[in-house]
């Protein structure tokens, strides 16, 4: 489920940004898996931000609300942001947003802060795409690190196509593991998990801990470390020591592959 956010604003008709944003958008759609269920949904945002599209796999809705896009107005990006992790919240499977700007945000309500907020608690990674010179690029950066998803600069708009390739594949790349706990513990008791990783050539292991919430409950792993002993080592000196019901291991995974 991919929520597409594009902006605009009025300085997206320079150097007919919006029109070339659009012919790349429309590409987009036509490497995304509508036949295997992949859905897309759409919002544009200038002085306010709108829903264009509901998350839908009907490529030809997509491609009709992005060719009747024009520019105009001020920039509310933050805004775009939150009504998308609303509108992406409502889908189920794995949820990812692409938001894409030229500018300074200057008619907001919500607050860089409020985003990554909604994102964390949603579990839903933002990536951002900013062009030019007029972006804010530290604070996009920032919400876009501390989401799990990604930040690129742009010099040129003809770079977005590679871009939105790019972070399909990752979306696409992603390992996600769902397990049931028998855990009987009280809400505010921390559980801590260990998860290890064996491949072909290497080995990694992550460590965290959180507080279980009722029903299904999503934990974002960020990533994992390297470790440097040999898999003969790693695998006689750990994983043969873990016990219970709690750990879990994977096993023909490359190295950077995400958790």
């Amino acid at each position: 489920n991919i929520e597409m956010i594009m902006d605009t604003s009025g300085s997206m008709a320079d150097n007919d940004v919006l029109n070339t944003c659009k012919d790349i958008a429309n590409k987009f759609l036509n490497i995304v898996d509508f036949k295997n269920n992949d859905k897309v949904g759409l919002i544009d945002f200038n002085d306010i931000s709108r829903v264009d599209n509901y998350f839908t796999n009907n490529k030809n809705s997509l491609m009709n609300s992005i060719n009747g896009l024009t520019p105009n107005g001020e920039t509310a990006f933050y805004d775009s942001l939150i009504d998308g992790l609303k509108q992406t919240n409502l889908q189920e499977g794995p949820k990812y947003i692409i938001a894409f700007t030229d500018g300074l945000d200057n008619k907001s309500k919500f607050t860089p802060k409020d985003v990554v907020d909604l994102s964390l608690k949603l579990n839903i990674p933002i990536y951002i795409v900013g062009l030019g010179d007029e972006t804010s690029n530290d604070v996009l950066k920032n919400i876009s690190d501390k989401t799990g998803g990604e930040f690129f600069k742009l010099k040129d708009v003809n770079e977005l196509n590679d871009v939105y390739k790019n972070i399909l594949k990752k979306t696409k790349d992603e390992t996600v593991v769902e397990y049931v706990s028998d855990l009987n513990k009280k809400s505010s008791d921390s559980v801590k998990l260990d998860l290890n990783l064996v491949g072909n050539n290497y080995t990694g292991n992550t460590e965290f801990s959180y507080i279980p919430k009722p029903n299904n409950y999503v934990v974002n792993i960020k990533g994992y470390n390297r470790l440097k002993e040999s898999i003969k080592d790693i695998t006689v000196n750990k994983f043969s020591n873990i016990k219970g019901n709690y750990s879990l291991a994977f096993e023909d995974l490359s190295l950077g592959n995400p958790l």
